[in-house]
């Protein structure tokens, strides 16, 4: 006769031991998830903020590279802009320059004495030196009175005056320095010795 036994087979209790064991197996590979999912986390977010950083790097060197340009330019303007004062103050000394000779030719005509004439006429920088003729000595004394009359030339010199012959005139030839435009000149030497003749008139 066949018996069937329908009844659980009796199962043999689960130590405390493996029970524990079992824990700490769940708990450390919760804790091995968590550690693994938190690196992750931390390693995107270090990868985007390096990326965010590189980022911002280039913008900054494109800005610092724009702004060294701008630089360069504005430095080219103002180097630029030296350059055309200059020749604007060059063009205007010119046009000074240019005046003066007329100017003051024109004043020294009308105070040369009628027996007095120029052959040589030199200005630079306010420096003047007159080279002419005289009839006489007093003539040349009387061209000096004129050039510094009203302070027209200062620190009026008579360089040399000496005896020629002039056609068939007997002639004083003289030479006159002075500065022109209130300017005197300083110098090392005295007032130049005067070289005269009296006059045989």
């Amino acid at each position: 006769m066949i018996r069937i036994n329908l009844l659980p087979a009796k199962r043999g209790r689960i130590s405390k031991k493996a029970i524990d064991f079992r824990n700490f197996l769940l708990v450390t590979a919760a804790g091995l998830a968590v550690v693994i999912l938190g690196g992750g986390v931390a390693s995107w977010a270090m990868a985007s903020r390096i990326a965010s950083l590189e980022q911002q790097k280039v913008q900054t060197q494109a800005q610092l590279k724009d702004l060294q340009a701008k630089a360069a330019t504005i430095a080219g303007y103002e180097n630029d802009r030296k350059t055309f004062e200059e020749k604007i103050k060059i063009i205007e000394r010119l046009k000074t320059d240019q005046a003066r000779p007329v100017q003051f030719l024109d004043a020294l005509a009308h105070r040369i004495p009628e027996r007095v004439w120029l052959i040589g006429v030199e200005e630079s920088k306010g420096k003047v030196t007159l080279t002419g003729r005289a009839l006489g000595n007093n003539d040349i004394v009387e061209m000096i009175q004129q050039v510094k009359a009203d302070d027209f030339l200062t620190d009026v010199q008579l360089v040399e005056s000496r005896r020629v012959k002039d056609r068939d005139l007997n002639a004083y030839e003289f030479t006159l320095t002075g500065r022109y435009g209130g300017a005197p000149e300083a110098t090392a030497d005295a007032a130049p010795k005067a070289k005269s003749k009296k006059a045989g008139t």
